[in-house]
């Protein structure tokens, strides 16, 4: 099993998120998965973690998501994955439809819950959040109460 996973979460970020896709990592072998992940100042250099730049706002961030989607494909390409996991729905859920339509990689959705309440989202998102949603593989939730919210 080879797995490419997307995150805006790791290490040296602390959080629920970034604790998950790290002890993920410590799962598997470094040629057995490998880490896409913003690159932060004072970060440990790890074999399996590529660094991408990573913009908060604006039409810079719009620019990484793009960058992301190049560098994913690449990685795809190159690294061979069976399956890609995506850490949220937004911002990089996007690129997990994207993907797997350019690749044929199933990808799968890890679901923490602050970004699950889509209703409340404006339409272009909501739109997006349910296709990301429709297409994935499967969806991985952090709770009873996260999964509920998801169906």
């Amino acid at each position: 099993m080879r797995i490419l996973a997307l995150t805006v979460d790791y290490p040296p970020f602390i959080g629920g998120i970034a604790k998950l896709h790290y002890e993920i990592k410590k799962g598997f072998t470094d040629e057995e998965c490998l880490i896409l992940a913003p690159r932060v100042e004072n970060a440990k250099v790890e074999k399996s973690v590529l660094r991408l730049c990573w913009t908060k706002n604006g039409v810079g961030k719009f620019l990484d998501i793009i960058n992301w989607l190049l560098q994913s494909l690449h990685c795809v390409r190159v690294f061979r994955p069976n399956v890609i996991l995506i850490g949220a729905l937004f911002p990089l859920g996007v690129l997990g439809p994207l993907l797997s339509f350019f690749t044929g990689v199933p990808y799968v959705l890890l679901a923490h819950g602050s970004e699950i309440p889509i209703e409340s989202y404006s339409w272009w998102r909501r739109t997006i959040g349910k296709w990301v949603l429709e297409k994935s593989r499967a969806v991985s939730a952090c709770s009873s109460y996260t999964q509920n919210r998801v169906h």
